[in-house]
């Protein structure tokens, strides 16, 4: 073997090692992009996790505000001037976070008059009602709400349903 053979075979052999480490450098890191990837859809899945809680507790201190709110209506005799101005304070506090839910894509489900469908509504109630066909919700007392096109929570409402007065069949 002459001694340009051996040195064109050397550099055919160095830039097969090359190759060869060129490659096991892509092949690791093809495997960190899955991991990463992986690592990625993770942890936006615990933020959106989060996200929803995070909504879901600002819609339960507007659910609390209301609830406050009918509980006054219902006893206008007993709200004093000072009760009143703290009252005003409260609905603007209500107003700041509902315009914070808006802002975040949450939106209210409306379903008065639709009928029930137990993927989007919680059945509270039930009430007889001839001029309207069983299933039709008749009242929300629990606004259901939206967030990224999809259900955040199930709107709780009365539906008219059959009558619960049985005909006194099958019993002895």
């Amino acid at each position: 073997m002459s001694a340009d053979d051996a040195g064109v075979e050397n550099d055919e052999r160095q830039a097969l090692d090359l190759l060869t480490g060129i490659e096991t450098d892509l092949r690791r890191l093809m495997l960190q992009e899955v991991h990463l990837q992986r690592d990625l859809r993770d942890a936006t899945r615990d933020q959106e996790r989060h996200e929803r809680a995070r909504l879901l507790l600002l819609i339960e201190v507007v659910d609390a505000f209301e609830r406050v709110f009918v509980a006054i209506e219902a006893r206008p005799d007993d709200v004093t001037p000072l009760m009143r101005k703290w009252l005003s304070n409260f609905k603007t506090i209500r107003r700041m976070v509902e315009g914070m839910l808006r802002r975040e894509g949450v939106v209210p489900v409306e379903v008065l008059g639709e009928e029930f469908d137990p993927e989007w509504h919680r059945i509270l109630r039930t009430v007889v009602d001839p001029e309207k066909p069983d299933g039709t919700i008749v009242a929300i007392t629990g606004t259901g709400y939206l967030w990224k096109g999809q259900l955040l929570r199930e709107t709780e409402v009365v539906v008219v349903g059959p009558s619960v007065v049985e005909s006194g069949e099958g019993q002895s």
